[in-house]
């Protein structure tokens, strides 16, 4: 019967649709139909070249549309695959959570760069229920969550997430783990804005407690949340001292031989100097620092152990082309951070912010209507929000 339906004339359209039925998840046999139309390319003059790009185009076409599917509606596919999959016990939404608690966070790093943030924090609240507290995972999905709740104004679930991790008295000594520690707190006051309490931040566990010199770059995460917090408060000589330490903290990284790092404390460095530099009185200087300092960290991959920068440095540059008052290229760079970093809501915000300044009512109207978009689930007050329902006639 195959082999009389797959005849010169059809075999490729036979083979590409039974190709992509197949990778839909429709059960229909692939290898009979593969088969024949192998043996039709050596007997017949079938070409062997068309065969293979009709494969091909099908996968092609079948995958983009489980990604497609999975970027729209996240974990809602995953749940649905569960409820009609013909072995339910075997389903990865049951199986993972009792031994691959890192296999359940993985799906994040996908949901984290398509700013699908209630995706990412339910995957890794089960990752983190799942996790040892003798291993990373844990705090690794730990980070992720602060990240993706403060995107969503949910402040007060940040807050718990760091309470609940802080509490727990094993003190892993990896880097990931190391990471999470400096990370989280610095995201939180960051995130919020709020300068005066990124300053003061102090390294926890204390390094009498924890071997922090083991992980320069680590440690870099603290020292750089301090540096923006003091210049962002006009503190230029407590955040050219937090520059100093950044550098000290470079070198330690360049003579542990660690790859990458280096780099990135370099540009964490860049983005302190470039605001102290502002805070100094010199901001055409200063923002010309931090411009080099995008383009750098632009043209730099993600770690996988970050959701994302703490504070990208082209948001920097953006809030301080928009505090100097050229409003216009400040839209510019937000839109450039939303483009890579999408649906974050810091630089959505200042994006509304800049556009209304520079008398772009349309953008100034589509950015605010996301702020609140995105804060549809606030369980905290957010002055972007209140701005944006300003802006909006809401209340």
């Amino acid at each position: 019967m195959t082999e009389a339906l797959l005849n010169d004339q059809n075999v490729y359209w036979i083979l590409w649709l039974n190709t992509l039925l197949h990778e839909l998840g429709v059960p229909v046999p692939m290898t009979p139909t593969a088969l024949v139309a192998g043996a039709r390319a050596v007997t017949a003059g079938v070409n062997p070249v068309l065969l293979v790009l009709a494969i091909v185009v099908a996968m092609t076409i079948g995958n983009a549309a489980w990604f497609a599917a999975g970027r729209r509606y996240g974990s809602a596919v995953l749940k649905l695959l569960c409820r009609v999959s013909l072995s339910p016990d075997t389903c990865v939404a049951r199986t993972l959570a009792a031994d691959a608690p890192h296999a359940l966070h993985m799906p994040s790093h996908i949901f984290t760069r398509v700013g699908a943030w209630r995706e990412s924090i339910e995957a890794n609240a089960v990752s983190a229920k799942a996790g040892s507290d003798k291993t990373f995972d844990k705090w690794h999905a730990y980070d992720y969550m602060v990240y993706a709740h403060l995107q969503l104004a949910q402040e007060a679930a940040a807050r718990q997430i760091i309470r609940e991790a802080q509490s727990i008295p094993t003190k892993v000594d990896n880097f990931p783990l190391a990471y999470a520690y400096g990370a989280m707190p610095a995201r939180f006051a960051l995130e919020r804005g709020a300068w005066a309490e990124a300053a003061k931040l102090e390294l926890t566990p204390a390094p009498s407690a924890f071997a922090w010199n083991k992980y320069p770059h680590a440690e870099a995460v603290t020292v750089f949340a301090r540096g923006v917090g003091a210049a962002s408060s006009k503190d230029a000589a407590q955040a050219r001292a937090e520059l100093a330490r950044l550098l000290q903290l470079r070198d330690a990284a360049n003579a542990l031989k660690l790859p990458y790092w280096p780099g990135q404390i370099e540009i964490q460095a860049d983005v302190v100097r470039g605001l102290a530099t502002i805070a100094e009185g010199k901001a055409d200087e200063g923002i010309e620092i931090l411009r080099q300092a995008a383009a750098r960290e632009d043209a730099t991959e993600k770690h996988v152990v970050t959701p994302g920068p703490l504070l990208p440095a082209r948001e920097v540059l953006a809030g301080a082309l928009l505090d100097a008052g050229k409003s216009a290229d400040a839209v510019r760079e937000y839109e450039a951070v939303l483009t890579k970093e999408p649906n974050r809501l810091r630089a959505t915000a200042g994006a509304a912010l800049a556009a209304e300044r520079s008398g772009d009512a349309q953008k100034a109207r589509l950015h605010y209507a996301k702020v609140l978009e995105l804060a549809a689930a606030a369980d905290s007050p957010r002055p972007e929000v209140t701005n944006a329902k300003r802006y909006l006639g809401r209340s």
